[in-house]
């Protein structure tokens, strides 16, 4: 048998007879919703015995629905009426990675979403009805309002199916949408264009990494500053375009054997360039410091204020110091150790886990080492380089940085 409740866009107090979940109000009385209880459009969802429901608001109002007039409520259905189903919808359209119904529905509930899972649990069968009962109510088929689903197994939600189904207002299809994602990897400044029917975007903007700074004899550079890591969601509008811009990481020190002119010299990187989706501006990552510049560990990005630093060198016999990270700052050498970059921010944007944003380590002193490019489309700095005695060796190249979009059409 098909069940469904009706819902409603509700900005106001709660109306009489209803349940209010931020926006949202819920019929739970038996009422003619048809007639704008409260003042406010009722639309009819989904049938819940099909699968666990979502219902959220549309803000904008541009929710499709057959009667083609403003709708502010929107609904999703998982493909089975199962705990994994329904986690794997939330995962999907959400970019979460819960692993129980419970999880997901907190998270919806929280951000202002209603949903009809509800924790399977088996009652324990008792002779008699719960002290909530007063003696003076006998019992019948027809459970009173005041009876609540957790009671006994055998009772019903308190919303009976006497209230009408009206299919011909139900705005929303019953099928799970499936995001689209877009990454943008190639260096340089392109544009996007908004599909029709999307209004908001999920972002990851990264900016370049940072070079790191050389080695000079007989010691380490310092590692590269990681490109500054912006997420979240923004408005757009249907058919406007956007710019997009990927940053490249910056180019590491130069090292110069002592036979070719100007001879050995102490060079820092460069600085990483800015990547940029609409009006969101990711700095490109600090760069590190020669061997011979003394100096400290480059500090952590500051929220979307400004980007990691990079490492310095410790001067003779030592190692260099590591550039920050997204996250974190980096560390000082060890004697002739070199520090280690900063802690990145792990994102699955793009449907598996990636780590960017980590700060390029310190190069170790005493050793032959040329500095390692940073990963491309990660913004990671580049590791420095480092040399022995009367030799110089370049820095790593910062990574590119990286710009991924992902979306639902309505």
């Amino acid at each position: 048998m098909s069940f469904a409740r009706p819902f409603a866009y509700n900005t106001g107090s709660t109306i009489s007879g209803t349940e209010q979940l931020g926006d949202l109000a819920i019929g739970v009385d038996d009422l003619d919703y048809t007639g704008g209880v409260g003042g406010v459009t009722w639309w009819n969802g989904p049938d819940e015995e099909l699968g666990y429901i979502i219902c959220r608001p549309n803000f904008s109002g541009t929710q499709p629905n057959p009667v083609g007039i403003p709708a502010y409520v929107r609904f999703l259905r998982s493909k089975l009426k199962t705990e994994e189903s329904f986690v794997s919808l939330v995962n999907t359209v959400y970019s979460q990675s819960f692993t129980t119904g419970n999880e997901c529905k907190v998270y919806l509930n929280n951000n202002g979403y209603w949903t009809s899972w509800v924790t399977l649990v088996t009652p324990t069968p008792t002779p008699t009805i719960t002290p909530t009962i007063t003696p003076s109510t006998t019992l019948t088929p027809t459970l009173t309002p005041t009876i609540t689903p957790t009671e006994t197994p055998t009772i019903t939600p308190t919303i009976t199916t006497t209230i009408t189904p009206t299919p011909t207002l139900t705005p929303t299809p019953t099928s799970s949408p499936v995001p689209t994602t877009q990454s943008f990897t190639t260096v340089g400044t392109t544009s996007w264009t908004a599909p029709a029917g999307v209004t908001s975007v999920e972002y990851l903007v990264v900016g370049g990494g940072g070079g790191a700074g050389n080695g000079y004899d007989n010691a380490g550079g310092g590692g590269g500053g990681a490109g500054m890591v912006l997420s979240g969601t923004t408005s757009v509008t249907p058919g406007n375009s956007y710019t997009v811009t990927v940053g490249e990481g910056g180019a590491g020190g130069i090292g110069s054997p002592s036979t070719t002119p100007p001879g050995r010299t102490n060079a820092a990187g460069s600085a990483g360039l800015n990547s940029v989706f609409s009006s969101i501006t990711a700095l490109g990552g600090g760069n590190g410091l020669g061997s011979r510049t003394g100096g400290v560990a480059g500090v952590a990005q500051v929220s979307n204020v400004s980007s990691a630093t990079g490492g310095s060198g410790s001067g003779g016999g030592n190692g260099g110091k590591g550039g920050g990270g997204a996250l974190t700052a980096g560390s000082n050498n060890s004697g002739s150790t070199g520090g280690s970059g900063g802690n990145g921010l792990t994102s699955n944007i793009s449907g598996s886990n990636v780590t960017y944003g980590v700060g390029g380590n310190g190069a170790n002193s005493g050793t032959q080492n040329g500095g390692t490019n940073g990963t491309a489309n990660t913004g990671n700095g580049g590791r420095g380089g480092g040399a022995t005695s009367g030799n110089s060796t370049n820095g790593g190249n910062g990574g590119s940085g990286i710009v991924i979009l992902k979306y639902i059409a309505s």
